[in-house]
């Protein structure tokens, strides 16, 4: 009874109606917003009060509840046969790893190989399969070494003899973005490498498609 003609029907009514409704219902409205606005504000004061207590914001409280919530929909989608295990791994991924930061899996810069942009297609073949890695950065051959872009190792298989390929860009992500917002910009630029900056900017570190990728897939 309180939910079909408390909340469905008062709902279904409204949708048909709006503006002649509000109208009407208007002045009622604002007499139960004087009525009970000393219980909201009551309300208002207990969630400060745990806020306070407990650590954590009400906003956070209610994520970490609907997080819940939608991974127990895709268990039960899971048992009546809508999702497959691969499926609902990939979704316990992206939760695990939704407020990651990608400082986490990123290399830094220090430590990664980078060729030069005067290097023949020889030697920056060799510098692949020396540190096993299928995308090369490329600094620039004076003396300031920027990063100029980067080189794959597929497309330097597919290209003719003395050809290093196309140079691809090195996408730019802020420090301060997530796992998941950060593979999502990867995969809309159709890049695989990309360049960590901090707030000014400069570059930090490097991260591969490939190592955002991997942890979705563990479920963790």
């Amino acid at each position: 009874v309180l939910f079909v003609y408390g909340e469905l029907l008062p709902k279904k009514v409204f949708l048909q109606a709006p503006n002649r409704l509000l109208r009407l219902g208007g002045p009622l409205f604002a007499i139960f917003f004087v009525l009970f606005s000393p219980v909201s504000l009551l309300l208002w004061g207990l969630n400060g009060v745990l806020a306070w207590l407990t650590g954590q914001s009400p906003q956070r409280v209610r994520v970490t509840l609907a997080r819940r919530e939608l991974q127990k929909v895709l268990e039960e989608g899971h048992d009546v046969g809508l999702l497959r295990a691969s499926q609902q791994s990939l979704a316990r991924g992206i939760f695990a790893l939704a407020n990651r930061p990608v400082t986490a899996v990123a290399t830094p810069l220090s430590d990664v190989p980078k060729a030069r942009s005067d290097m023949t297609k020889e030697d920056v073949l060799q510098l692949a399969q020396r540190y096993r890695v299928a995308e090369i950065p490329v600094e620039s051959a004076d003396a300031s070494g920027n990063l100029i872009g980067y080189y794959r190792v597929v497309d330097m298989g597919l290209a003719g003899p003395g050809s290093l390929g196309p140079l691809h860009t090195l996408l730019a992500i802020p420090q301060t973005e997530n796992h998941v917002s950060a593979l999502v910009l990867m995969e809309n630029a159709g890049e695989t490498l990309a360049q960590i900056v901090d707030t000014d900017d400069r570059p930090v570190a490097l991260l591969t498609a490939s190592r955002l990728r991997e942890p979705l897939f563990r479920g963790s």
